[in-house]
Order: structure tokens, then C-alpha cells, then sequence
């Protein structure tokens, strides 16, 4: 009997179970009006929220709508104003979108919707030559504006500077386009607001010139122009430094070090010429002697027609500068004749002396003949000297070949040079070396086909992007020296992107043509 009423585990748990509902059901009958309370604010707290949320999308969606027709009212209106057949509807089109537009900025106050339909507000105003007007609706937006429209602010202060300009008022349009009465504009990229003000400040210029004041105007073109030029060379340098890097991250991959003196063309030059050593000893070594004579002939050639034209433009001055002194002496020179080269130059002398007396006549087929006398003269020294230097180009050729098949391997190789520019901040012509370099070793390693295809494959993209910048650099700079402005800053612009400095090719030229202009006329 005793053992029939033992409890089972089950039947424990069971108890407690009901037991906790019973608990529950309690709580919930003396509290059941708090929490119908509680639950009814929640669920109006949600719907508040959701009302509310949705009440600000469809505002939102009823501003940009408002906006956007206004925007087509008040574009039709300007277009107006530059097509000669809509001209005289262009004031009845300004009118409409003066409604529209303000209707926006008052009924969507305090957005970013008001600001730009305030900003075209103010502009139909400015076209309709209400210069105060338009000034103080250009006030009040740089003074209301949204953190979002901070560029708008930037354009509403330069437009007070063009209202005063309009105005005839050259004083304080040209206190409105200095560059401490534009507001702040943490939020928007530096080279926006640098784009800006240096069109204000252009504008500025300008408005010097219409005063009378041409000293202040051509030093505020120079402002322009130096301020363009110094951030043009950061922006290079700038550039130049993230290209070394990928230089560098290609060295890495080689693996190895890299040798060749290339901040000198000449050295590079060399470099290459022994990379052509280097591939003769190979086929010295296969036995290869027609391709091996093929490939001295081909450096010899190589370095003689490098020192031949050079030479030559050293002989044209030579010769000139022999004109002159003979013309200055007046009489024949003497001349050592047991000397073969000195008794040449003697009878050159000689030449050069019948020719002047052929110019001095005044006769036209004298003078004629003093010409081809002289053309004789430069010629016959230009074919010794290449003569004489080639033979030399030879001989050094030889004696390099001598050394390479005394090492009987390849060169080493190192980026000092490259790295001295570095550390010298010349980032441009740093890349210049490590681009060198690395072009170096490819054709080096080239020759011995040992580079990986992989490998091969980084060098060249590496090569094709850094030829290119290489390439547009030096065509900028040759351009400047010949004074082809806008070529060169074509070039700039392509390894730098002048845009995204902040910078205008048009603002710059246009500067660079005031200041030289204003230059030439004082």
C-alpha cells in the first residue's frame, strides 16, 4: 500500500508546472489593467512612430518633387535668357519660377530642398538686375544653409562679390572676393573650396582692372598663377611618392637587388650597352660568332652615333666661334705644317679667311660662295671629329668587352642613385631612377631567361603605367620650356588630374594672359 502512494518523478514535476501557472495567472489577474495600459502605449507609441516616419518620407518626397519643378521653371527661364527668339517671354518664365521657387524655401524652411530653391531664387533675381535683393537672399543662405549645401554657401558669397560688381561698386566687390569673407566649410573637400576662391579670386582681378588699379590686378593674376603652379608641383610630388611605392613594391618581388646609375641618361646608356656585352659573352660562350660580331657592331654603332651628335653640334659652334675670331684678327694665321692636323686647320683658317674677304666684297655671288665656304669648312670638321670618335667608340667598346669576359657573368646590381633622390625629396626623379632600374634588371634577366612569368608580368604592367607618367612629365616640362602652356598642362593633367588638386586650366591661362598682358603694357 505504502509503495502504491510514492509520488512518481513525473507526477513532482507535473505539480510544479501547474503550480507556476497558478502563480502566473494570479499576477496577471491583479495587474491585468496596468498591462493593457502598458501594451495600449506601446502599440501608440509604434503607430506614432510609424505615422511619423512616414509623414517625413512622403515630406521629403513632396519637397524633391516641389524642387525639381521649380528647377525646370527656372532652367527654362535662364535658357531663356540666352536665346535671342525666347528673349522677350524670358521675364513672364523668370516670374514663374520666382513663385515656385520661393513657395519651396517657405513651405520646406530649414532643409536642404530651401536652400537650393533660395539659391536659384536669389540668381532669377540677379538676372533680373535686382542687384540688393538677390545680395540679401544670397545672405540669408549662407547664413541659414544646411551642413549639406556648403558649397552652395562658397557660390552665394562669390555671386555678392558679382553683385557688387554689377553695381559699379569695385571697392566692395573686391572685399567680397577676398578669401577670409567666405564662410567655413569643414564638410566639403579642400579642393572644392580651393576651385572656388580661386575663381573669386579671379573675379577680384578683374574688378582691380575695372577700378584703374592695374598694379593690384597683374600681382593678383601672379597670386593665381603661382598658386597654381605650387599646387601643381604638391600634386606631382604627391603622385610622384605613391608611384615609388609601387616601385618599391616591385622591387620586393624581385627579390634581389637592382644596380644602375640612371639619374644620368648617359649612365643608362652604359647600362644598357653592357646588357648587350652581356648577351655577346653568351653567344661568345655558345660559339655564336656571327651573332656575337652582329651585337658589338650593333653597340659600337650605337655609342658612336650618340657621340657623333653631339659632336657635331660642338664642331657648328667651334667653327663659329673661329669665324669670329678670324674676322676680329683681319689676317692669315700661322700654322705648324709638319703637323698633318695642324696644317689642315691652317688651310680651314685659310678658307675661312677668303670667305670673309668674299662676304666684306658685298657681291652677291661672292657672298654666295663665302656661304658654301663656310658650310664646306663645318662639314669637313664634323666628318673628322665623328671619324676620330667613332674610332675611339671602338676602342672603349673593346676594352669593355675585355672586362665582361674577365668577370665571365653578369653584373651586380643596386638603386643607390635611387634612393639618394629619395632621401633628397626629388620624388620625380627618384621614380625616374627606380623605373630605370627595374627596367634594367628585366632586360638583364631577359637575356638569360631566367625571369618568372609571373614576375614578367608585374615588371610590365608596372613598366606600361610608369613609362606613361614618365613620358607625360617630360613632354609638360619640354612644353614649358617652349612656352606651349596648354600643352604642357594637357601632359600635367594627365598623370595628375588637375580637377581633383582643386585647379582650372582655363582660370590659369586666362590669369597667365592678364598678368603678361599688364606686364607688357607698363
Amino acid at each position: 500500500m505504502a509503495r502504491n502512494q510514492r509520488l512518481t518523478k513525473e507526477e513532482i514535476q507535473e505539480d510544479k508546472f501547474i503550480e507556476g501557472l497558478l502563480k502566473i495567472y494570479a499576477f496577471l489577474k491583479r495587474n491585468l489593467q496596468t498591462i493593457i495600459v502598458a501594451a495600449v502605449i506601446v502599440l501608440v507609441a509604434v503607430a506614432a512612430y510609424a505615422a511619423y516616419h512616414q509623414n517625413r518620407v512622403n515630406h521629403r518626397a513632396e519637397a524633391t518633387l516641389a524642387l525639381r519643378q521649380a528647377t525646370e521653371a527656372y532652367k527654362t527661364a535662364e535658357e531663356s535668357l540666352f536665346d535671342a527668339e525666347k528673349l522677350a517671354e524670358s521675364e513672364a518664365l523668370l516670374t514663374t519660377a520666382q513663385t515656385q521657387l520661393k513657395a519651396v524655401f517657405e513651405k520646406y524652411a530649414n532643409t536642404t530642398f530651401a536652400d537650393k530653391a533660395r539659391y536659384q531664387y536669389a540668381n532669377t533675381l540677379y538676372y533680373q538686375g535686382n542687384y540688393p535683393e538677390a545680395r540679401t537672399q544670397f545672405e540669408q543662405l549662407i547664413a541659414q544653409h544646411q551642413p549639406e549645401n556648403q558649397m552652395d554657401s562658397l557660390y552665394a558669397q562669390k555671386a555678392i562679390g558679382n553683385t557688387y560688381e554689377q553695381e559699379g561698386d569695385y571697392e566692395k566687390a573686391i572685399a567680397a572676393y577676398q578669401a577670409r569673407a567666405f564662410p567655413p566649410t569643414p564638410q566639403l573637400a579642400p579642393e572644392i573650396r580651393k576651385f572656388v576662391l580661386m575663381e573669386a579670386k579671379f573675379n577680384q582681378a578683374l574688378a582691380y582692372e575695372k577700378s584703374s588699379d592695374s598694379e593690384a590686378a597683374r600681382d593678383t593674376y601672379k597670386e593665381i598663377v603661382d598658386e597654381f603652379r605650387s599646387t601643381l608641383e604638391t600634386g606631382l610630388t604627391e603622385k610622384s611618392r605613391e608611384l615609388i611605392e609601387e616601385a618599391k613594391a616591385v622591387i620586393t618581388a624581385i627579390g634581389e637587388p637592382l644596380d644602375a646609375d640612371v639619374s644620368n641618361p648617359k649612365s643608362l646608356e652604359y647600362v644598357l650597352a653592357e646588357t648587350q656585352l652581356n648577351q655577346a659573352l653568351a653567344h661568345k660562350k655558345s660559339g655564336d660568332s656571327e651573332a656575337l660580331r652582329a651585337v658589338y657592331n650593333g653597340i659600337a654603332g650605337e655609342f658612336g652615333h650618340t657621340l657623333e651628335v653631339g659632336l657635331a653640334q660642338n664642331s657648328v659652334e667651334r667653327v663659329e666661334s673661329a669665324k669670329v675670331v678670324i674676322a676680329a684678327i683681319g689676317e692669315p694665321l700661322d700654322a705648324d705644317v709638319s703637323n698633318p692636323k695642324s696644317l689642315e686647320y691652317a688651310l680651314a683658317e685659310a678658307k675661312l679667311n677668303q670667305a670673309l674677304a668674299d662676304k666684306k666684297s658685298g657681291e652677291s655671288e661672292k657672298s654666295e660662295k663665302a656661304h658654301l665656304a663656310y658650310h664646306e669648312i663645318a662639314d669637313k670638321f664634323v666628318r673628322r671629329l665623328e671619324a676620330d670618335f667613332a674610332q675611339r667608340s671602338l676602342e672603349r667598346v673593346e676594352s669593355a668587352k675585355v672586362v665582361i669576359a674577365a668577370m665571365g657573368e653578369p653584373f651586380d646590381i643596386d638603386i643607390p642613385k635611387a634612393e639618394k633622390l629619395e632621401n633628397e625629396k626629388r620624388y620625380f626623379e627618384a621614380y625616374v631612377a627606380y623605373t630605370d632600374a627595374i627596367r634594367t634588371y628585366k632586360v638583364r634577366k631577359d637575356i638569360h631567361s631566367r625571369l618568372p612569368s609571373e614576375l614578367r608580368k608585374q615588371i610590365g604592367n608596372f613598366e606600361k603605367a610608369a613609362m606613361a607618367v614618365i613620358n607625360s612629365i617630360q613632354n609638360a616640362r619640354r612644353a614649358e620650356n617652349d612656352g606651349r602652356e596648354s600643352s604642357a598642362l594637357y601632359s600635367y593633367d594627365l598623370v595628375v588630374e588637375l580637377e581633383t588638386l582643386g585647379l582650372s586650366r582655363r582660370l590659369y591661362e586666362n590669369a597667365l594672359f592678364h598678368y603678361k598682358r599688364l606686364g607688357s603694357a607698363q
